[in-house]
């Protein structure tokens, strides 16, 4: 029976066409990889250059140039049901060593080269110029639709093996002027963080031995959990899980700066009241990214929003999951909600605690993976 191991696959970006055989990599326990909602993402990997079966420089040169292919971070046994962790672009090479001879590969999942595309009508041209409504795009739906069309604007701009869902219907409208020249990875970044905006990531696959493609996962807002409910328990398949509040922020009173300069400005204020009556440490921030705002309403409700968010400590979990068990790798993806169960940690209390798990990481051991998980405001 074949053993599973982490490997690296070389791929066409305009075809998901494999390149060659499994490209040797020397990264222990794997390559490094992240997927994670609503973000680039990134990859990493070195590889021996002319010894230990590596490629020749002159050939490497050819496959790994930066902006010219990719590469695909894959787990399993060398076939087409294997799990691709992350996959897209090369964008750097680094030579760390000469004797022997080792280069780092460096690269980014599928959203940067949206990035790197402007969001403009796919029927415009160079001729057409920026002055008149050809430059200009209208989507409409949810927001859910306008992710979609956003993605299939781009890849109809240029060939990408990226799969786009079908539209679920909606309202919103977004329109985007050309003469912007804003890139179409921007306008979907901008699209996650509305009120109600999806959650985006893209889930490279093998669609065939020798041809991977990318999914566009798309919430409608959120993404949610498909067959039985995610349970890590710790000292099971959680491995670990190691808390760290953060405080720097922490505020008793949040004063926002609105439009206007001086005396003349336009500001609001909350506070915890019963904190600072109480005799807590009376900690004040400032939010100085509403300059343009002059409504005294909004500014009282962003001031609002900001007290409850900086009120107490933010806590965050650094877990360790196992990619075996009940819950392998490649059976759950970011976005989605997992319970995690403690009975005996030395520091979080004992109890079953739901989290968003916002995505996932290379882990610093064989077997093990990194759990991103969303922050939880409001900590003790």
């Amino acid at each position: 029976m074949a053993t599973s191991k982490w490997y690296v696959k070389l791929v066409n970006l305009t075809t998901g066409k494999v390149i060659g055989a499994d490209l040797p990599h020397t990264d222990q326990p794997s390559p490094t990889w992240d997927q994670q909602i609503n973000q680039q993402c990134s990859i990493g990997f070195t590889t021996p250059v002319g010894h230990k079966g590596g490629l020749s420089a002159q050939t490497l040169r050819t496959v790994v140039t930066p902006g010219d292919f990719g590469a695909a971070m894959c787990y399993g046994t060398g076939t087409a049901s294997d799990h691709i962790a992350q996959g897209g672009p090369n964008w750097t090479t680094q030579l760390l060593s000469e004797n022997p001879a080792m280069l780092k590969i460096s690269g980014a999942g599928m959203w940067s080269v949206l990035n790197a595309r402007v969001q403009i009508p796919s029927t415009w041209t160079t001729s057409m110029g920026l002055a008149d409504s050809r430059s200009i795009a209208t989507y409409t739906g949810s927001y859910h639709d306008i992710a979609c069309q956003i993605i299939s604007n781009a890849v109809a701009r240029g060939a990408l093996p990226i799969d786009v869902p079908p539209l679920a219907g909606g309202t919103q409208s977004m329109t985007y002027n050309g003469f912007d020249l804003i890139s179409a990875g921007q306008r979907l970044q901008e699209l996650t963080q509305l009120d109600g905006g999806p959650d985006i990531y893209f889930r490279p696959y093998f669609a065939a031995a020798n041809v991977i493609r990318w999914e566009a996962v798309i919430g409608n807002p959120t993404i949610t959990n498909t067959g039985n409910p995610l349970l890590f328990d710790h000292g099971s398949n959680l491995v670990q899980c190691l808390p760290t509040a953060d405080g720097t922020k922490r505020a008793l009173r949040t004063f926002v700066k609105g439009n206007g300069t001086e005396a003349a400005i336009a500001w609001a204020f909350a506070q915890d009241v019963a904190a600072i009556t109480g005799g807590k440490l009376l900690l004040e921030m400032v939010d100085t990214n509403h300059s343009d705002v002059t409504d005294q309403t909004t500014l009282n409700a962003i001031a609002t929003a900001d007290q409850g968010l900086n009120g107490k400590p933010v806590e965050t979990w650094d877990a360790t999951a196992r990619i075996d068990g009940p819950h392998a790798l490649g059976t759950y993806g970011p976005g989605v909600r997992a319970d995690y169960n403690f009975t005996c940690h030395p520091w979080i209390p004992p109890g079953r605690y739901t989290q968003r798990l916002l995505g996932m990481s290379s882990g610093s051991n064989d077997g093990e993976i990194k759990h991103i998980i969303q922050a939880m405001q409001g900590a003790a």
